[in-house]
């Protein structure tokens, strides 16, 4: 049974302004077995539909990996129409929801030069490393995508951290960030302050 948690709602529940620009946001789904499932989104309010660019870049934090899981153990799977073409193939099966992959069904994402957040080269498209998944991409500049984009699904067996920038007519937003995000673990220790507080008084 999968478990969903909502980067986006935490931040935004102690949140005292809203958004303006885009930020990179996720849902989080236990898959089982120490692996997570990362839905990466962009989360905006100023209600426009622009053309989005992307330099972003994922990894495990500690010594979580990012699992990158080949078809037939052999080809390289980038895209979530990939990825949906060859689920269930292959001996053993290739799982979609196991591997990581952006989303090219309802966005069209296509490469566009840009520069690898981790190390500052040059690159285009989409870039594997032994514990990273880069993007360089974009939307295209007649495109029109607002809030809830969907972006990558990242799965780790364990949290992630991201960085890179978000771009569109306003120019780029750098993005930044690690799950699980320093508001969650304030409000999870808030709750156990006050459940103690409570055990006391009873």
């Amino acid at each position: 049974m999968l478990r969903f948690a909502s980067g986006v709602v935490v931040v935004l529940a102690i949140a005292t302004v809203s958004f303006a620009t885009p930020v990179l946001s996720y849902d989080r789904a236990d898959l089982g077995g120490g692996l997570y499932g990362f839905t990466f989104h962009i989360h905006e309010s100023d209600g426009k539909s622009e053309a989005y660019a992307c330099s972003l870049g994922w990894k495990g934090v500690g010594t979580a990996t990012i699992q990158q899981v080949k078809a037939f153990g052999a080809v390289v799977v980038d895209k979530e129409s990939d990825a949906t073409s060859y689920d269930g193939l292959g001996s053993p099966p290739y799982a979609k929801t196991l591997d990581t992959w952006y989303y090219d069904t309802s966005t069209t994402w296509v490469g566009i030069p840009g520069t690898n957040p981790w190390d500052g080269t040059v690159m285009t498209g989409v870039v594997q490393g032994a514990n990273d998944w880069i993007m360089s991409m974009g939307t295209g500049a007649l495109s029109t995508y607002g809030d809830g984009t969907l972006v990558a699904y990242i799965v780790v067996n364990g949290e992630v951290e991201w960085k890179g920038t978000i771009s569109r007519e306003a120019g780029p937003t750098s993005q930044i960030g690690q799950t699980p995000e320093p508001a969650t673990m304030s409000l999870l220790v808030l709750g156990g302050l006050g459940m103690l507080l409570k055990r006391k008084r009873s």
